[in-house]
């Protein structure tokens, strides 16, 4: 309240802020970005999905290749070279919507399919945590027949998560609540495809025209770390200016997504190269 401005990295957190009591002039965004240079964004013809003529042909082969080198590399598990690869990369929390995620993946997805969702965090809350560990439990017991979850708990360098994202055939971001989405816009320079709810700070970069949105409504958050005995980490003595709340969606939404940039080769390479020249030119 008594700060000259209050930088905030989108809309929607400015929006929070003025409802939470900041004059609306005190609140400024000042939004992240991407590095043009890091994601060669130079590289006008930058697009994963080339024309099936000879050369493209080969090169799509050499990244299937590296594909199944780079997950045996980080994960000691084996893929195949025509597997489609789902990538969740971001922190194992309720926030971030993962058990919506894996939800939406089994409901959709069989094991009879080639597609492999590949989880790659580095922390996250115990409870949602818990869930991808079971997932990879279960999926090994007979007579289920999940499809299959991988789970890289490896940190990766910046040139190693760059090459994850030229990897992977799309992003999923199943967050509830977002304050900008970096993974998001880097995945978008990259060239991957995206899907994503409509909501939270991402729109502010994130379109019809350069993401796979799908709807969602606003409820209370009455899950980890939302919880009156979760509170504390945050601060002994937290206290919000009104009830906290966050995204909800329909699980098969998100599913019906994923199938989407599954069985829709075109419209994937489409989208993402708008995506790419879109954060390139303006982010």
């Amino acid at each position: 309240q008594e700060a000259d401005e209050v930088w905030v990295p989108s809309t929607f957190v400015r929006e929070v802020f003025v409802e939470s009591g900041l004059r609306a002039e005190q609140v400024q965004v000042v939004p992240h970005g991407i590095d043009p240079h890091f994601f060669g964004c130079h590289n006008n013809n930058h697009n994963r999905e080339l024309p099936l003529s000879q050369s493209s042909r080969e090169i799509a082969r050499q990244r299937s290749v590296r594909k199944v080198q780079f997950v045996h590399e980080h994960t000691g598990q084996q893929i195949e070279e025509d597997t489609f690869l789902l990538l969740y990369h971001g922190g194992l929390l309720y926030r971030k919507g993962i058990d919506k995620l894996l939800e939406a993946y089994r409901g959709e997805f069989s094991a009879r399919e080639p597609v492999v969702l590949l989880v790659h965090s580095v922390y996250g809350d115990p409870p949602a945590q818990e869930l991808v560990i079971q997932y990879e439990k279960r999926q090994k017991l007979r007579g289920l027949a999940l499809p299959r979850l991988i789970f890289m708990k490896s940190s990766l360098s910046e040139q190693q998560l760059l090459e994850l994202y030229s990897l992977a055939d799309a992003l999923v971001h199943s967050a509830r609540a977002e304050g900008f989405g970096l993974g998001v816009i880097e995945a978008m320079a990259a060239g991957l495809p995206v899907v994503l709810p409509r909501y939270g700070g991402p729109l502010d970069f994130a379109t019809d025209a350069t993401a796979f949105l799908f709807d969602t409504t606003q409820q209370s958050c009455r899950l980890y770390p939302c919880l009156p005995t979760a509170r504390h980490i945050f601060s002994p003595d937290w206290e919000t200016h009104a009830e906290l709340k966050w995204a909800d969606y329909d699980a098969k939404a998100l599913g019906r997504r994923m199938r989407q940039l599954y069985t829709n080769r075109t419209e994937r390479a489409r989208v993402a190269a708008h995506a790419r020249r879109q954060v390139c030119d303006h982010w």
